[in-house]
């Protein structure tokens, strides 16, 4: 599969995990950051998070991708590990990475093939990436996809199998310290291997809303990274990272546009700021009306209505019904 996505945005958790980690010295810091100001880091594009792995290859011994992975938890992943955690089965869970992980590194897919006997996710790549700076993201990515999937298995991880496809390093150890489960060598490809009796495994965290509120984010997220232009999904992503619905005036300084040459690029695209805000809007109060933990007026507040009938017209607009009716009618679907 040949991919080349090298333009677009991407979240920037993973960036300011490496700084954070082995950006010790000013000196080692701005070769971290190669040319990304600490104003824009926020919103890194995916060129940006590949020179900074390149940096990482020549800085760091073989391996450090392993250690690279420990660092993940599930806010690392964002909504991806929200629903990876929430899911019921472990089939859920993988369905959720293979549909949306490239929304967390568009420089990867994944996909998630069957035999009789197991099912095997396994990794597709861009040509952003040389084989010798796949290698140590691969790594990463194991040991991340197996913390997110620990609460399946607790610590054994009997009948998973990690397949790799090189002969074993010198550092074969380290793969041992950092990874549980079965681990082969000189395979045709790299990924994880489930017996297939374990998809239906249940998650003791599994929250069938918390899940499928999550999905429904993800939806929104992939189908703008798919059929978007870059400058319309950065938007998109700093509107999102916001507390508070920033002004377009802010949107346009921290991409160093002028309001007027923002304005144009959008009415060239045919959409416009209010109806990216709106439509943001729209994505956060379906997966957050699913939550029946959370009320309607903190809904309301958390997508930046002051006065509730205005949330209220919204949702009308939206769903063609009220917020409460809409939370009616998802119970309704889902039970």
């Amino acid at each position: 599969m040949s991919l080349n996505p090298s333009t677009l945005p991407m979240p920037s958790s993973y960036f300011m995990l490496v700084l954070r980690e082995w950006g010790s010295t000013f000196e080692l810091r701005q070769m971290l950051l190669d040319g990304v100001t600490d104003t824009d880091v926020r919103t890194i594009d995916v060129a940006q998070q590949v020179r900074q792995l390149r940096v990482l290859n020549k800085l760091l011994p073989a391996g450090w991708g392993l250690k690279l992975g420990s660092l993940f938890d599930g806010t690392t992943h964002g909504p991806v590990g929200t629903a990876t955690l929430s899911a019921p089965t472990l089939a859920d869970a993988l369905e959720a990475i293979v549909r949306f992980g490239h929304v967390r590194t568009p420089f990867m897919r994944f996909a998630l093939k069957r035999n009789q006997r197991c099912a095997r996710l396994h990794f597709l790549d861009s040509d952003c990436l040389t084989d010798a700076e796949t290698h140590p993201l691969h790594e990463a990515t194991l040991v991340g996809v197996q913390s997110l999937l620990k609460h399946f298995f607790f610590s054994d991880f009997e009948g998973v199998t990690v397949e790799i496809d090189r002969t074993c390093p010198g550092y074969a150890d380290s793969y041992r310290q950092y990874l549980k489960g079965r681990i082969e060598f000189d395979c045709a490809e790299t990924g994880i291997s489930f017996d297939l009796a374990l998809l239906e495994k249940r998650s003791p965290f599994g929250d069938f809303d918390q899940f499928r509120a999550a999905i429904l984010l993800l939806q929104t997220l992939a189908q703008a990274l798919d059929s978007d232009d870059p400058l319309i999904w950065r938007i998109r992503q700093i509107v999102a990272l916001s507390s508070e619905v920033p002004s377009l005036t802010a949107v346009a300084k921290q991409l160093h546009l002028s309001d007027r040459t923002l304005v144009r690029h959008l009415g060239k695209q045919n959409t416009s700021y209010r109806a990216i805000v709106d439509a943001h809007r729209r994505g956060r109060a379906e997966a957050l009306l699913c939550q029946d933990a959370i009320p309607i007026a903190e809904i309301g507040y958390r997508l930046g209505y002051s006065d509730l009938a205005n949330f209220g017209r919204s949702c009308r607009r939206w769903f063609g019904m009220s917020p409460k009716q809409y939370r009616k009618s998802t119970r309704q679907h889902t039970g």
